[in-house]
């Protein structure tokens, strides 16, 4: 029995799956273990959550260059010739050399866009959508996490509770393989009789070693996405869980939709893509307008091997420009026109997906929410079914004791009592999980 194989493949559709080595850890740690204790220790050392922020860095590095784009651009330059010859060579004095002369040159150019069809505004918009989707992917990593982690702890709930019933089921055979023994030697049960109870018994010790392996493989993948290192203490809390807490009240399912159309990061993230692509529509129809743009420079020079000193020589040779430059785009391949046309493409394509977005989110809320009905009315069925199946074991156990029913009796009675009993069990996790996460959709906190 396995509580994720029912509710986590709903929320799957809805989230990314995302797997998390162990590191050595950093931070400080929680007081107590318990889930709050978890999933905000998790949401502090998440390795995935860090390499998020670094991607929101970068974001904003793009928009500060994006800004900048605005402003003229300054560049100095420099250089020196050296040359060599036979012959006479004047220079701009009417000096003539014989010997080789080393002249250099000093500039300073800079240069604005006056106008390029809105295009460097439009950059910095799309750069500032591009920060906010950043921010929502982020965001997104961070309720991926909590869930994760959520999923992870009520799984060691269950698994602890599942070990219990498979103690509790070793124990009663144990007791069972006792009174055989005792029947036995009294001549009141066969040997046949006697080796099933053993055989049972076997099984039993077999089950509750499998149900460890369990609780402490999935121990562990809590460490991991914990990321808590080798050294590191780690003690769950296990909270008692009442029938509060698994029929707490589920808001309606149009309610639960509407409240994740406005707070799940991808759904927000969705819509910035869309309005990404109408900028980038407005980008690619700027290649098709004429763009303007001044610049000016300031240069100077001078020679080696003249009466003239290097300063005066700078000053007379220092020389200013200004001009502009208007380009007109006429032919170029249809570059800009399949730009255009690429780009609205894009939009389309946006357009859909952000569709497609809902329709998942709708898709995954509502197999949660029928799989919290479900749960919770087979919790419900499943107290009278474990009230009856008890009542009869204890019945036909008794009338194997008095030599009255035989082990084959025994036996399917007791599964029949011990299926109840996870049947019970596996509902009830399933019920408060698949709640749990539907709450969290909503904007509300998971907590126990």
């Amino acid at each position: 029995m396995n509580i994720k194989f029912v509710i986590i493949t709903a929320a799957a559709a809805l989230l990314q799956p995302f797997a998390l080595g162990a590191q050595d850890s950093g931070g400080e740690k929680p007081a107590v273990w318990d889930l709050a204790g978890c999933i905000a220790y998790a949401l502090e050392n998440n390795i995935s959550i860090k390499m998020q922020d670094l991607n929101l860095q970068s974001a904003e590095a793009t928009l500060e260059q994006s800004k900048a784009a605005l402003f003229p651009t300054l560049n100095a330059s420099a250089g020196g010739t050296a040359m060599f010859q036979k012959t006479p060579t004047y220079n701009d004095y009417m000096e003539a050399s014989n010997n080789g002369t080393i002249s250099g040159n000093l500039g300073l150019n800079s240069g604005v866009t006056l106008y390029q069809g809105g295009r460097l505004r439009n950059t910095i918009k799309q750069s500032e959508i591009s920060l906010q989707s950043a921010a929502q992917q982020k965001e997104q990593t961070l309720l991926e996490t909590e869930i994760s982690v959520t999923q992870a702890y009520i799984q060691i709930l269950y698994d602890r509770e599942n070990l219990e019933v498979c103690r509790t089921n070793e124990q009663l055979d144990k007791e069972l393989l006792e009174r055989g023994d005792a029947l036995l030697a009294a001549g009141s049960i066969s040997k046949a009789d006697h080796a099933q109870l053993k055989s049972q018994y076997a099984s039993d010790k077999y089950n509750t070693v499998n149900a460890e392996n369990t609780f402490n493989t999935d121990m562990l993948k809590l460490r991991q996405l914990l990321e808590l290192g080798l050294d590191d203490e780690f003690e769950p809390v296990f909270p008692e869980i009442g029938d509060e807490q698994i029929h707490e009240l589920l808001p309606p399912l149009a309610e639960i939709y509407a409240d994740a159309l406005e707070t799940l990061p991808q759904m927000r993230n969705s819509e910035l893509e869309v309005e990404n692509a109408e900028i980038a529509v407005n980008i690619a129809k700027a290649g098709q307008i004429p763009s303007l743009s001044l610049n000016a420079g300031l240069s100077t020079g001078m020679y080696s091997g003249t009466g003239t000193s290097a300063l005066q020589q700078m000053g007379d040779k220092l020389s200013e420009s200004v001009g502009l430059n208007l380009s007109i785009p006429i032919f170029n391949g249809k570059q800009n026109v399949t730009n255009v046309k690429k780009a609205r493409i894009q939009h389309s394509n946006a357009v859909l997906q952000e569709q497609s977005t809902k329709k998942e989110i709708l898709s995954s809320i509502q197999n949660l929410y029928n799989d919290a009905v479900a749960a919770r009315q087979k919790y419900e069925a499943s107290k009278e079914k474990l009230t009856a199946g008890e009542q009869s074991y204890e019945l036909v156990k008794a009338q194997f004791t008095a030599g009255v029913k035989n082990v084959v009796d025994l036996n399917t009675e007791k599964a029949n009592y011990i299926s109840a009993l996870s049947g019970q069990l596996q509902a009830k996790y399933q019920a408060l999980l698949a709640a749990k996460i539907l709450k969290r959709y909503t904007g509300t906190p998971i907590e126990l």
